[in-house]
């Protein structure tokens, strides 16, 4: 078949050490895709089919299983429990041959002239007859700007991988500088780009037996236009999404090594194309950030979020202990105390389980969202260690880390 790639989809060359079970996948939309929010939607629940901004990692993980077992032979017991272990880190935005990261949550801007300086949240400590109202132990995270009356402002929704470790290597307002923007156009400054547009439709229910539509049934659905972003002369779209994949399965590596096909994805099984990159992988710890690490001498690590987490303490990972907020970071030796915590209200997480035997509606879970940052102190092993979790999922539950929920970016503090 014919195949179509993002504009630029050149990615940097593989990284020493990087292991040859990880794979990048593009995966880019031919039609605007629905990536269901968790309202109901049916007869006698709602005619509207909503769409979130971005879309779970769960909804790719699935889809690429699902492709992987038409494509094996179908789907046994057997292989559907192989089919579960490979592992998804994203969906992160790709586009112009560079990886785009969700906007940290302890970031906000001042406008000053016709720039945006960017100031940070930091925990501040507190005197003896000062309190606040979180947990006890934590900190209270406050702007480290406070002065005049400037309005703050937002900063877009996705940053290049450069301005996200400008960001996590940020001492003061000088160090992080964009030209403002037009918001209402969205005509964002380099190495920034917003969601991709909400494409509604409406459609008529169709009767089976004489072929046209139901009287008075009508129903919307609202998707993600990735072709809307821009068109380049051939026509490929310029915004896509990136995935890594980790298995070692020979089947499915033999699989991923020279995929290439079209599949669908979200609701409506509407199309996309998927095309593993055979070129490298820019999802390694950066160099800055490794460096940033090795010279932490007092400690303090920032941990953001690039996709939403599920911990089995709501906002908090179940790897910090509640009475003292101390743990392990999963994968390392490394022992932190968590210092302070900039989390939004949680995000509902739903779906519908076609597996043998659990078909039917999922629970809801509740997710940290993509962007929250928590603030923490090493005591006891090396920094430098953390730079193996760039881009590793940290969630509490084994499948939820082979879904991508969870996926972490470092960074210091002071």
């Amino acid at each position: 078949m014919n195949s179509f790639s993002p504009r630029g989809s050149g990615v940097h060359k593989r990284k020493e050490g990087v292991r040859e079970m990880d794979h990048l996948i593009t995966v880019t939309p031919r039609d605007p895709i629905i990536a269901r929010d968790s309202r109901p939607f049916g007869r006698g629940q709602g005619n509207r089919m909503r769409s979130l901004g971005w879309p779970m990692p769960s909804t790719l993980a699935g889809s690429l299983r699902t492709m992987l077992g038409n494509l094996s032979g179908g789907f046994t017991t057997e292989r559907v429990e192989r089919l579960k272990k490979v592992s998804i880190s994203g969906p992160l935005p790709f586009s112009g041959g560079e990886l785009y990261i969700p906007c940290p949550g302890d970031s906000y801007a001042v406008k000053d002239g016709g720039m945006l300086k960017g100031y940070s949240l930091r925990p501040l400590g507190m005197g003896d007859k000062e309190g606040c109202d979180l947990p006890k132990g934590l900190l209270p995270p406050v702007p480290e700007w406070q002065k005049g009356d400037l309005e703050t402002e937002s900063f877009p929704p996705f940053w290049s991988e450069d301005n996200i470790v400008n960001w996590m290597l940020k001492r003061k307002e000088e160090d992080f500088k964009i030209p403002d923007w037009n918001a209402e156009k969205g005509d964002y400054p380099k190495g920034f780009i917003g969601l991709p547009p909400m494409d509604e439709r409406t459609h008529v229910e169709i009767d089976p037996l004489t072929g046209a539509s139901s009287e008075g049934v009508l129903f919307s659905t609202t998707g993600l236009d990735f072709t809307k972003d821009d068109y380049s002369a051939d026509r490929r779209p310029s915004l896509s999404m990136m995935l890594r994949v980790e298995t070692d399965d020979p089947e499915f590596l033999e699989i991923l090594n020279g995929l290439n096909a079209m599949n669908t994805l979200g609701g409506e099984r509407r199309l996309s194309f998927w095309r593993h990159e055979p070129e490298g992988n820019n999802w390694s710890c950066p160099d800055p950030i490794r460096k940033e690490l090795s010279n932490a001498g007092n400690g303090k690590i920032r941990m953001s979020l690039a996709t939403p987490a599920i911990f089995s303490d709501g906002w908090k990972p179940g790897w910090i202990d509640s009475s003292d907020l101390i743990g392990t970071v999963p994968g390392t030796d490394v022992d932190v105390r968590l210092v302070s915590a900039i989390v939004r209200p949680w995000k509902p997480l739903a779906g519908w389980s076609y597996e043998k035997g659990k078909r039917g509606p999922k629970p809801i879970r509740r997710l940290v969202p993509a962007g929250m940052v928590y603030f923490m102190e090493v005591i006891k092993g090396d920094p430098l260690s953390l730079a193996d979790m760039w881009l590793k999922p940290l969630s509490d539950g084994e499948q939820d880390r082979r879904d991508g929920y969870g996926l972490s970016l470092l960074g210091t503090w002071e």
